[in-house]
């Protein structure tokens, strides 16, 4: 069956605001968006779907020189119907904060707004960074919002302002994803916006491929649904013996085996579109599904491996569903595997209403060609 380049996953009975994952590059300090002074600040621009109120936030930063003492605060703001702040706060000011070391880029951590910011829907707002009156930002000694790379973002959080003391058109607008996470009132609280720290094939979750060791994503669907196949992306260490296997179980039970010789993987990664040769599968709404890497005949070791490419992230229920989980470990019986919930591996099932071919839910990136 032919599978489309982007798939949209269905999601229902739990919102995430408007996130779209990309296949993206490193993040990055946007070029010329940076509080250098007590009078600069730093807005990011949102927009809801729905009503909700929020009682707080988190932000992906860097340091640049010196920032010891540097506070900052932060509060929401009405747009002006010019395409920036207003100067009207919803809510009011989080107690303040630090920026990260000079050299580092970091989430800031949790903050609470003094008083709850109740938004409506399909309205621009603003998360203004203010100064929180500690030691004064220089030239020399700063901090600047991280974003993807690429440019012409489209999540939920895409357009970043700075204001140069004077205004907050001198410097012109950043457009592209920007890490900003908010917090909302629910019980338990929920979190939207946007949290990926880009594309990786190290860091947390660096599964080695190998002997009797797989990984893979395990994912429920809440609603009715036909699983037609899956986009994953992977590449190797050293020189991997057997080909790898893309397994996919329904519970305990293997449904499928594609297999992909090395030749076809290159050592930055590589990007597949599988099509289930005995599906599409109608699936079990609230059943555990799996598709699993593993390496054909338990072959390679430590040296010789492939790797799953990741998503390592802050905030896993705003960038994925819940019920979604990386899975690992050396059992064959991939329910008797270990979840691992600080990255999502770049696996994406392909999914379709039950009665037509068209896509539902929720957008993943255009995978046509190799990222990363």
């Amino acid at each position: 069956m032919p599978l489309p380049q982007g798939a949209w996953i269905p999601f229902a009975g739990h919102f995430t605001g408007i996130v779209q994952l990309h296949g993206g590059s490193a993040d990055v300090a946007p070029p010329s968006i940076h509080n250098q002074a007590a009078t600069h600040k730093i807005a990011y621009r949102f927009i809801l779907p729905q009503a909700v109120t929020l009682t707080g936030f988190d932000v992906m930063l860097t340091g640049t020189g010196t920032t010891t003492g540097i506070t900052i605060k932060g509060h929401i703001e009405t747009e002006t119907g010019s395409d920036q702040p207003s100067g009207t706060l919803v809510g009011t000011d989080s107690a303040t904060f630090s920026p990260p070391a000079g050299g580092s880029a970091a989430w800031v951590g949790a903050q609470t707004f003094g008083s709850t910011a109740a938004l409506s829907a399909n309205t621009h707002y603003w998360l203004v960074l203010i100064d929180g009156g500690g030691t004064a930002p220089t030239t020399s000694n700063y901090y600047s919002p991280v974003s993807e790379a690429t440019t012409g973002g489209g999540g939920m959080v895409s357009r970043v302002r700075n204001f140069n003391g004077t205004n907050w058109t001198t410097i012109s607008a950043r457009q592209t994803d920007h890490n900003v996470v908010f917090i909302t009132n629910d019980t338990p609280a929920r979190h939207i916006g946007y949290a990926s720290a880009g594309l990786t094939s190290v860091g947390a979750g660096a599964i080695k491929i190998q002997s009797t060791t797989r990984e893979g994503l395990k994912f429920r669907i809440g609603g009715r649904a036909r699983l037609g196949g899956a986009t994953v992306k992977y590449g190797y260490t050293g020189t991997p013996p057997n080909d790898i296997e893309i397994l996919l179980f329904h519970g305990a039970t293997q449904l499928e085996n594609v297999r992909f010789t090395k030749t076809l993987s290159v050592l930055q990664g590589i990007i597949v579109n599988i099509g289930w040769p005995s599906g599409p599968y109608t699936m079990i709404p609230g059943d555990d599904y799996y598709i699993m890497l593993h390496q054909n005949a338990d072959g390679g070791s430590t040296a010789n491996y492939y790797t799953c490419w990741h998503y390592p992230i802050q905030y896993a229920d705003v960038m994925f569903p819940p019920n979604w989980h990386s899975v690992n470990g050396t059992a064959t019986d991939p329910t008797t595997l270990t979840n691992d919930d600080t990255y999502i591996p770049v696996i994406l099932p392909i999914v379709y209403a039950i009665d037509t071919d068209y896509q539902l839910g929720w957008k993943i990136p255009n995978v046509s060609s190799p990222v990363g």
